[in-house]
């Protein structure tokens, strides 16, 4: 059964021709050439030209021939200071090492595998190195290590200068601000004066989740800057960070039972408060059972307004009327990190007066524990 032929045929033919009668450079073209000629291997030479049309199959014939003749002779080789790795070829190539895969990185990119495996292959050859161990697949090289670590920032640069320009260019340029639903009420107020280098006023999107869902959005580059909690020294990409001490919260007159479970309310498992929360209670062999259970700051606090148990949180971010509780009557609990992040490659200029003003006020921040 023949496989579908690639439109790459059609390219290698109409180049060929077009090398040979207007004596254009050809340097570009030997690159095709390579990458068409391990496609035509890949696919088996005589079958696939059988399937092609008598006319196009002339001139994919005198392509190769061609290209072929080029290649063996080594006349259009070209230096290496003159290459250029495409943004695609890039994409590619990060893509299967993320993904672990080809397919799945084909399925990702919305291409078909051989695409992939070529595009990967290029790269290869443009750095005239291999990327990959030859016992493993996707098990990097030192030149395939050095190349996901530039290519991750050349990607990011390329993605935020795009996203950059349209957005300016549709005249709503909002920064783009994620926290935990816990800072915004002491945060947001401090932000109302803030402009631009242009003397404009700056322009908000704000977003309050889980500090794990935004640091995943700012890493698919859906936030600009993100305010997120970590677990203590956990904050290594962050621009600016701060140790906050973690302490118990309750209604005044709540009484936590001393022989039962501690009646616990929480963020979702997946949190940062919930795992910190949990490992200090099974530390302390104290059972427990979640009574209150959600992402939202303030059904949290109504919960504990209204005594349904205890809760773990950063002390300054304890809200007003609750009680701390001694951690001996129920559990120590450690410090965590407040980390303030920015996309990759840095803040883009619309964000920098924003870093520098969040790096101002927290650090100064009674309720981060400054006087």
């Amino acid at each position: 059964m023949v496989r579908p032929i690639d439109s790459g045929w059609e390219s290698l033919a109409a180049n060929g021709y077009h090398a040979v009668t207007s004596g254009a450079d050809f340097r570009s073209l030997v690159r095709d050439a390579q990458i068409s000629l391990h496609f035509r291997t890949r696919l088996g030479y005589a079958d696939s030209l059988a399937s092609l049309g008598p006319s196009l199959r002339h001139n994919v014939e005198f392509a190769v021939k061609l290209f072929q003749h080029c290649a063996t002779n080594h006349a259009l080789e070209v230096p290496s200071a003159m290459r250029a790795i495409p943004i695609d070829v890039l994409r590619a190539f990060v893509a299967v090492v993320d993904s672990r895969g080809f397919t799945r990185a084909a399925e990702d990119l919305g291409r078909t595998q051989p695409t992939v495996s070529l595009q990967v292959k290029r790269l290869e050859e443009l750095i005239e190195a291999p990327l990959f161990e030859k016992a493993s697949r996707l098990i990097l090289t030192r030149s395939g290590e050095i190349c996901l670590d530039y290519g991750r920032k050349i990607l990011a640069q390329h993605d935020e200068m795009l996203d950059f320009v349209v957005r300016q260019r549709s005249g709503s340029d909002p920064i783009r601000l994620g926290m935990p639903s816990e800072f915004a009420a002491f945060l947001v107020p401090n932000l109302a004066s803030l402009t631009r280098r242009d003397g404009q006023r700056l322009h908000f999107d704000f977003t309050c989740e889980m500090s794990e869902t935004l640091l995943d959005r700012l890493r698919a580059n859906q936030l600009d800057v993100a305010l997120a909690l970590m677990s203590d020294g956990g904050a290594e990409d962050a621009v600016a960070e701060w140790r906050l001490p973690m302490g118990w919260i309750s209604a005044p007159g709540y009484q936590s039972p001393k022989d039962g479970p501690v009646q616990l309310i929480t963020t979702p498992e997946r949190s940062l408060y919930y795992q910190i929360a949990a490992a200090a209670l099974h530390r302390a062999g104290r059972k427990f059972e979640i009574v209150c259970k959600s992402a939202n700051f303030d059904v949290l606090k109504t919960a504990v307004d209204s005594g349904f148990g205890v809760s773990a949180i950063a002390k300054g971010l304890a809200p007003k009327g609750s009680r701390l509780v001694p951690s001996a009557q129920i559990a120590g609990l450690p410090d965590v990190t407040l980390g303030l992040f920015a996309r990759a490659g840095g803040a883009s200029p619309p964000s920098r007066p924003l870093v520098e003003h969040m790096i101002d006020v927290l650090s100064t921040s009674p309720a981060l524990g400054h006087t």
